[in-house]
């Protein structure tokens, strides 16, 4: 099964290029794996660290824990919480 994860707001990477969607191949995924996926990847080509706790992710509108099994045909969107000082 693939799943195609929507980043809002699309994150920008060291090269210029903005990162909007991750396709992944696998049976069966939850939130907690997609969030360490998503980081690995925006992480080692950013120069912010972020973390889950900056995430906020909601499938079939609704927002969802990390332990959130994803089915077939969900819909999985990755929000970054507004951050400031």
């Amino acid at each position: 099964m693939k799943f195609f994860l929507e980043l809002y707001p699309p994150l920008k990477l060291k090269n210029g290029e903005k990162t909007r969607c991750v396709e992944v191949d696998y049976k069966e995924i939850n939130v907690d794996w997609i969030l360490r996926e998503v980081l690995d990847e925006v992480n080692s080509n950013n120069k912010f660290e972020y973390r889950p706790e900056d995430l906020l992710v909601i499938i079939n509108d609704r927002v969802v824990g990390m332990d959130c099994i994803v089915g077939n045909r969900q819909a999985v969107k990755i929000m970054l919480l507004a951050m400031g000082g």
